[in-house]
């Protein structure tokens, strides 16, 4: 494994100045198109949990046959070629074509004639047409590599192309698909350590994004979740997939190792969880060498130490190197103590077999067919940097007897496959690709592995695949990734302890910039991983940095606290004004009801009176008179329960006023005699 790593992940390259092997590749892929991402989107949109990988391809080789040249038939050459030319898909399998042809023949999509296989422009009108889906998956591309762009001028000051965002993000899918990445590149990706500062932008945008855009890591999640689907065509073993790997045994390196027994960031421990969860589903054997087990030990002894001499020690701990400081920094931030780690220490062996995980001896080395050492080594010298000599044994004697336990075989896809070492160390994976092919002992399924490229092709594998997957591993890579270099860190702590001696910080601020995880992401992003960029005023910005992204949640909290109040007077005076029309409704029904039963009222009342008078029950004065009292009265009466406005309250009152004195006048009239 080597505990000196350049980077957290070991994925990056790592960060800083690129190699000039990353340059060139750089360089190549300047000109990249949208194509390609284009297709993985449309691959993740397009697949059903249950279907097979080459149905995965079927919508794009049925569009490829409805715009087919008239006269030609389809051969599987020609349809990989046609594939590669319109949606940038690697050269397609030759058998994954003859498989997508016969499917196609079956539904009547082809016809056969004189044993060659024609378009059935029938058949083929009747299917939906890629188009629209397209170039929906064409528009949010182009607005993710926007926002890359823009990232990269805000955060990074690098002017970036259109291009050079969808080369990045190409990268960034790589580790997820490493057989679409191989394929692609035909033989280029073998020794390329890729373009560590490229794919630190892009990670840094991904952690801006799980952050602050939900929307558009979801956009990222798509995109790595396609490469995983799209990379099923390439397996070898994709005409006979299996479900189980009984015969397949994994050894482990030292990092996931203690990822899994928790020694990093929980997000990151949860990712290497699930890989070995798919081991255990696909009942694959995991192991440990004896030496990568005495290399976790030392690992927690160092860290043990470590929290032995407290925060205080975090100068000391800043010369560690950066697989260490993993370990010491979630330990602390979880706060464990050195007896908690000495435990550990102490039950290594059945903690890793509670996992599943069993120790294994060494193959001995054997006279004959031994690997040249020697000249390993120096190829891993030179592609992953050791900086002591111990790290560098332990991962030559893993990869040695890997080879060993394969017996000189040359497995072309898992379920062939003997033995395979399972690293965090992308430096480590090109070296022994690059060795072991010049020796000509290189396979389909190389010796060593990255931890997601595995996770990636059981996931795919998988009966019961968990949805949410590739997006925990890549939160996960998106916090390895950008952990900074030992150098980087070493001159940042010195700077820290230098600016805490002369009473510039206190010790809480030492401790916020040293053990915080948002610290070491906006370090990164102000200094672009270069020691030399880090200065006094560095760390005032990263402090300053820290408290506006510490601030950022509360006042994210209090906006969507004063939206919610806006949202809740909005809607408790759209709920007045309601309640105020529902009253005028009313009223307004009442005032209608009033006046039909008040008309009514006065209708039959008149009515009544008629009738008495043509009745002849009214005799004399004083009947009329008490007759026409007793009319006013009750019109008057009714009409003022008709009416409630003021003004018309009051002409009715002026009307009883009038009715009354007129009824007097009568009565009077009626009773004083002439």
């Amino acid at each position: 494994m080597g505990s000196a790593r350049q980077g957290s992940s070991g994925r990056v390259g790592w960060i800083g100045s690129a190699s000039g092997e990353a340059r060139d590749r750089a360089a190549r892929l300047e000109g990249a198109d949208s194509r390609l991402l284009t297709t993985i989107a449309i691959v993740r949109a397009t697949a059903a949990d249950n279907d097979d990988y080459i149905s995965y391809i079927e919508p794009f080789a049925t569009d490829r046959m409805r715009e087919w040249p008239q006269g030609e038939s389809v051969s599987p050459d020609m349809l990989s070629r046609a594939l590669r030319d319109e949606f940038e898909f690697p050269t397609m399998p030759i058998h994954v074509c003859e498989v997508l042809i016969r499917r196609a023949e079956a539904r009547e999509y082809l016809v056969n004639v004189d044993r060659k296989v024609y378009p059935n422009p029938r058949r083929l009108n009747e299917m939906v047409s890629l188009a629209e889906k397209r170039s929906a998956m064409e528009a949010e591309t182009a607005a993710l590599a926007m926002a890359v762009v823009s990232y990269a001028k805000r955060v990074r000051s690098l002017d970036w192309t259109e291009a050079r965002a969808y080369a990045a993000l190409e990268a960034l899918c790589e580790d997820y698909g490493a057989e679409l990445a191989l394929a692609r590149r035909e033989g280029l990706a073998r020794d390329a350590a890729g373009d560590g500062a490229a794919l630190s932008v892009v990670y840094g945008f991904a952690r801006r994004a799980l952050e602050r855009d939900p929307a558009t890591f979801e956009s990222l999640v798509a995109l790595v979740q396609g490469t995983m689907l799209a990379n099923a065509v390439y397996f070898e073993d994709t005409r006979a997939t299996v479900n189980r790997l009984p015969n397949l045994r994994v050894y482990l390196d030292t990092r996931p190792l203690l990822r899994a027994l928790g020694a990093a960031d929980e997000v990151v421990c949860e990712a290497t969880q699930e890989m070995l969860a798919l081991m255990r589903e696909f009942k694959i054997r995991m192991h440990v060498f004896p030496h990568v087990l005495h290399e976790m030990a030392t690992v927690l002894e160092r860290v043990a130490v470590a929290l032995r001499r407290g925060r205080p020690g975090f100068r000391e701990q800043a010369k560690v190197s950066s697989f260490n400081r993993e370990a010491i920094d979630a330990l602390t931030r979880r706060g464990w103590d050195a007896g908690e780690v000495e435990a550990l220490i102490a039950t290594l062996p059945q903690r890793l077999a509670d996992l599943g995980v069993m120790e294994q001896e060494t193959p001995s080395q054997l006279e004959r067919g031994h690997i040249n050492e020697e000249m390993f080594d120096e190829i891993l010298e030179r592609t992953v940097g050791y900086k002591t000599k111990q790290p560098k044994d332990t991962d030559l004697r893993s990869l040695a007897a890997i080879d060993r336990l394969r017996g000189g075989t040359r497995p072309r896809d898992l379920s062939h496959a003997r033995a395979l070492f399972v690293t965090t160390n992308g430096p480590l994976v090109s070296a022994a690709r690059q060795f072991f092919r010049e020796e000509g002992r290189d396979a389909g399924v190389a010796h060593a592995m990255l931890d997601v490229a595995l996770t990636a092709q059981l996931w795919v594998r998988s009966s019961h695949r968990k949805p949410d997957l590739p997006r925990r591993i890549l939160i996960a890579d998106c916090y390895a990734a950008l952990s900074p270099t030992p150098e980087l860190w070493e001159r940042w702590v010195g700077t820290i302890g230098r600016l805490r001696d002369v009473g510039e910080l206190s010790d809480e601020q030492v401790q916020t910039l040293i053990y915080h995880q948002q610290a070491k992401l906006i370090l990164f992003e102000r200094t672009h991983g270069d020691p030399g960029a880090v200065r006094d005023r560095t760390v005032a910005d990263v402090l300053e940095g820290l408290e506006g992204e510490i601030r950022r949640p509360i006042e994210e909290g209090a906006a969507v606290e004063r939206a919610r109040a806006l949202a809740a007077d909005a809607e408790r005076d759209r709920a007045v004004d309601e309640v105020n029309e529902l009253r005028q409704w009313m009223d307004r029904l009442i005032g209608r009801a009033r006046c039909i039963t008040g008309y009514g009222g006065i209708i039959l009342i008149t009515c009544a009176a008629v009738v008495l008078v043509f009745a002849g029950a009214v005799h004399g004065k004083v009947g009329w008179a008490t007759a026409m009292v007793l009319w006013v009265l009750l019109t008057a009466g009714v009409w003022a329960w008709m009416v409630r406005r003021p003004v018309r309250a009051t002409m009715v009152q002026g009307l009883v006023a009038a009715g009354s004195i007129t009824a007097l006048w009568f009565a009077v009239w009626a009773v004083v005699p002439r």
